[in-house]
């Protein structure tokens, strides 16, 4: 891992896309081509050891997904957080409120508070469409099943697989 010159990704990550190898893989089995998900990161990764297939890319983050396969063993990881909801993204706003500022994310403590607002009342009543609209929110955030996809995926695919229980993914 190495710092990412392009920035930090604060809040959510955009228009993360499938690469080719991830539109089939089943990782992000029912994902969209082109989705967003809640992240928090400034780092990427800087060498890609043998055996990585990228599976979703976006433009701050040359690797937002892959697979890495070691001998009999194979990693499924993502660089976004499919696992928070708004409620861990508020949580987080809060936690990295000083850089936030500091690098430009926020003109302003008001800027922050009318987010985490927003964000906080989205949670509280996830049919607000006119918050989700306001900040370009779409189903992959908005639905926890949409948004879960990568992880009820692994679980499926992994998890129940090496648990003995064959033929559920």
């Amino acid at each position: 891992m190495r710092p990412n010159p392009k920035g930090r990704e604060v809040g959510f990550a955009r228009h993360i896309t499938l690469t080719s190898a991830g539109a089939g893989h089943p990782l992000h089995a029912g994902r969209s081509a082109s989705f967003d998900a809640p992240a928090v990161h400034m780092d990427e990764v800087a060498d890609r050891p043998p055996g990585m297939t990228v599976t979703a890319t976006n433009a701050v983050s040359d690797v937002q997904a892959a697979e890495i396969r070691h001998g009999s063993g194979v990693f499924w990881g993502v660089q976004y957080h499919p696992e928070y909801d708004f409620t861990d993204v508020v949580a987080t706003l809060e936690r990295y409120r000083p850089i936030l500022l500091a690098e430009g994310f926020a003109a302003s403590e008001d800027d922050i508070d009318r987010l985490t607002g927003d964000l906080t009342a989205l949670a509280a009543a996830p049919g607000r469409r006119d918050i989700a609209w306001r900040y370009g929110l779409g189903p992959s955030l908005t639905e926890p099943d949409v948004r879960l996809t990568e992880l009820r995926n692994w679980i499926e695919c992994q998890v129940r697989p090496a648990a003995g229980e064959r033929g559920r993914g």
